[in-house]
This record gives structure tokens, C-alpha cells and sequence, in this order.
């Protein structure tokens, strides 16, 4: 399934995995996460996104990254899985 999502979006699969991925600003990545699991109106998905440290890790999900996922207000609840496929559409976005 990775190989077919870097495909559809034109990246690499390790792109699409967060591995080439640097924030700009410099900015520490788990500082955001973690002011994210502090907020009590998160949405659940991403709270559980968040928390997962070893996800966290491989994904290497930057501060803008969690800033735009934050930022989207979705019609229904969605799971992590759901955020998942979130994250990979905004690296396809911003990769095109």
C-alpha cells in the first residue's frame, strides 16, 4: 500500500514515511506533538497519532506538519488511521 500512495503522489516511499523530511524553522517536531496532547479539544485520532512515540519517530512528522493536521476541522471523528491518511495527502500536496 506505501509503494502505491508514494506512486499516486510522485515521492519516494521513504518521502512519504517522513524520513527526507526536515523542519525549516528548526523547529522540534515532539514539542508540538506534545503541546497538541495537552490540549483538551483535540480530536481523539490525533490525540492517539500523537501519542503513539514509536509512530511518531518513524513518521518524523514536522511542526508544520502537526500544525495543519491540527488545524483541520473535519465533518466527522476520524481514528489515527484517519490522520494517517491525512498526513500522507499533505506531503503529496506539498511534494507536487
Amino acid at each position: 500500500m506505501l509503494s502505491k500512495m508514494a506512486s499516486l503522489y510522485g515521492v519516494t516511499e521513504t518521502a512519504l514515511l517522513g524520513h527526507q523530511i526536515k523542519d525549516e524553522d528548526g523547529a522540534d517536531y515532539r514539542a508540538v506533538a506534545e503541546r497538541l496532547l495537552g490540549d483538551p479539544e483535540m480530536p481523539a485520532g490525533l490525540h492517539e497519532l500523537a501519542a503513539d512515540q514509536a509512530l511518531m519517530a518513524t513518521l518524523a512528522i514536522t511542526s508544520a506538519e502537526w500544525e495543519a493536521l491540527g488545524s483541520i476541522k473535519l465533518p466527522h471523528a476520524t481514528d489515527k488511521i484517519g490522520y494517517l491518511q491525512l498526513l500522507a495527502t499533505i506531503r503529496g500536496i506539498s511534494r507536487a
